[in-house]
């Protein structure tokens, strides 16, 4: 069975985040921001979720969990986990495929030990993320969904091929 990781709609790329801030992060009910209050946590979560992205993080490239550590005053923190729990040696094969003029599609296929890290780590942090690290920096943050169990993550880039084709070799 071939599970896809929902992306969150926000990639380590500022051109996200030159949009509407309130088209990337929606967490004010009905979508609509109806007071001063809303607004300032609409754009704190904004801020707080902009500056987890462009930050560089001085960790091996691979796949690390990413726990949303909520207040009840909304003042929300990522914390991402200092190892990470896949990386290329538990990767058996990329798949890389243009999806004709649109962005490519990348399909993960993990070894043996690789998929039941992925299993454990899924059963166990619905909504929770999983940040994808790649030169330091994170390439995407899918959120966890469901329980993966037959080793496969496929990932919908927003970037173009060449540049994903780069990224993917650097998984390898």
């Amino acid at each position: 069975m071939k599970h896809t990781l929902l992306i969150i709609g926000i990639m380590a790329s500022s051109l996200c985040f030159s949009q509407n801030t309130s088209e990337v992060v929606d967490v004010i009910n009905n979508g609509k921001v109806e007071n001063n209050e809303d607004r300032n946590t609409q754009n704190y979560i904004a801020e707080y979720l902009t500056s987890f992205f462009d930050k560089t993080y001085e960790k091996p490239d691979g796949f690390y969990l990413v726990i949303e550590q909520k207040t009840p005053n909304n003042k929300n923190t990522l914390e991402i986990e200092s190892i990470s729990f896949l990386n290329s040696t538990d990767i058996k094969n990329i798949i890389l495929n243009k999806n004709g003029n649109k962005y490519p599609t990348v399909l993960f296929e993990l070894n043996e030990t690789g998929s039941r890290k992925l299993k454990k780590i899924t059963s166990e942090n619905f909504g929770n993320g999983i940040a994808i690290i790649v030169d330091k920096k994170i390439i995407t943050m899918p959120m966890i969904v469901a329980e993966i169990s037959d080793g496969k993550l496929e990932y919908n880039s927003i970037l173009p091929y060449n540049e994903t084709e780069l990224i993917v070799n650097k998984l390898k």
